[in-house]
């Protein structure tokens, strides 16, 4: 009687010690291990290497080809392990092809179908919709959400959309298919030929193929080794790359022994050249003399004047720098002074290499509180000189 009764103690004990384990594991474990392992007798149908589908109103919403999963007895959602092929679908239309994912999963009830990364697939930047195979674009992601009735796809976690002209990394990204647009954010990064932008948010119209940056923006171009920096408040692109990109807003660039701040401007990689409008101020340094990373913030500044102490400054209604070169030109009403000598002109061309700086066109002077009439005045950067050329024996006040 005794010996039973201290085996009926361990055998309590044990199933109390697999009870509390179970409970731990329970407690324990991620969604995701408790989604995939639902029990045995809530589903109502298994599957391996098989190719399922749904539809609604006789039109597809999606198909996958997949090595193994279930169906709930209820119908209230299909799992899918080791996704191969995976397409939604939007109107009977495909949306998203290729999709190749680890685990999916979609719901009836919730009307949405998600993928679980890291996942690859592709979609069309060009219509958002299929009809021009060739413009279809490869997507990499964590995450993938299809709602068919909102018509909308989102996509988060290290999302990456490769393209022909370039590629853009970003952290989310939510396209609504009935409008073609899509909206891209968390620390968005385009990388195109010889630029790379960098920005919090981007809309992008896919009628229009146009992308736009509603708020700061920073532009890096780097073409036969001339390195040029922009930022600017606002901006906006087309995927075309002979198409300009545009910006707005507080303009400060960088190039080499330049810095300048406008209005806005106007990028151009086909004409390989910066198109700077609207109160342009330029600031040419010698070699050696450089302003400082940040300088050209403060040139809108009560610091100004300390800022160009001994060197010189181009101001103009337009200002084009030369994005291979490194070689630049003023024009509209150009004025350039350095170290107290003040000279004006129709135009300016200015010789990186030389850091020479001609003015041109109708050239004018300064000589004390008068005035000079000149063929021609050359300003060297690096000797800090003016040479006037062909002056006239007119003088006069301005």
């Amino acid at each position: 009687m005794d010996e039973n009764l201290a085996w009926k103690i361990v055998y309590a004990g044990a199933l109390f010690s697999l009870l509390i384990l179970g409970l731990a594991y329970y407690l324990m474990s991620p969604p995701e291990t408790l989604l995939s392992a639902a029990g045995e007798r809530d589903k109502a149908m298994r599957f391996e290497r098989s190719q399922v589908m749904g539809r609604k109103e006789g039109k597809p919403l999606w198909r996958f080809t997949a090595a193994g999963g279930w169906a709930e007895k209820n119908q209230a959602a299909t799992y899918l392990t080791r996704v191969t092929d995976g397409t939604l679908y939007s109107g009977g239309r495909p949306v998203i092809t290729g999709l190749i994912a680890p685990k999916a999963k979609v719901s009836r009830q919730a009307e949405q179908i998600e993928a679980f990364g890291p996942l690859r697939a592709r979609l069309d930047l060009g219509k958002f919709g299929g009809r021009r195979p060739a413009n279809w674009t490869a997507v990499t992601a964590d995450y993938i959400k299809y709602i068919p009735d909102k018509k909308t796809t989102e996509l988060s976690g290290r999302v990456r959309l490769t393209m022909k002209n370039g590629m853009i990394e970003a952290g989310h990204l939510a396209i609504d298919h009935s409008r073609s647009t899509a909206r891209i954010s968390q620390e968005v990064v385009v990388h195109r030929r010889s630029a790379r932008l960098t920005t919090s948010t981007l809309y992008y119209s896919a009628e229009a193929e146009r992308a736009e940056v509603p708020g700061p923006l920073a532009l890096k171009l780097n073409e036969n080794k001339v390195r040029t920096d922009l930022k600017a408040n606002r901006g906006a692109f087309f995927l075309d790359l002979d198409q300009p990109m545009t910006f707005d807003g507080s303009l400060e660039v960088s190039q080499g022994k330049k810095t300048a701040v406008a209005d806005s401007g106007r990028y151009s990689r086909k004409e390989h050249r910066l198109t700077l409008a609207g109160r342009t101020r330029t600031v040419l340094a010698k070699a050696g003399a450089l302003l400082r990373p940040g300088a050209a913030a403060r040139l809108r500044t009560p610091e100004l004047q300390a800022i160009l102490q001994g060197r010189t400054v181009v101001t103009a209604g337009q200002m084009v720098f030369a994005t291979r070169t490194g070689d630049a030109r003023a024009s509209g009403s150009v004025e350039v002074t350095q170290k107290g000598r003040s000279a004006r002109a129709d135009t300016a061309f200015y010789n990186d290499k030389k850091e020479l700086l001609t003015l041109s066109g109708r050239v004018f002077l300064k000589e004390k509180e008068r005035w000079l009439n000149c063929r021609q005045v050359v300003i060297s950067i690096e000797k800090e000189t003016f040479d006037a050329r062909g002056v006239s024996e007119a003088r006069f006040k301005l």
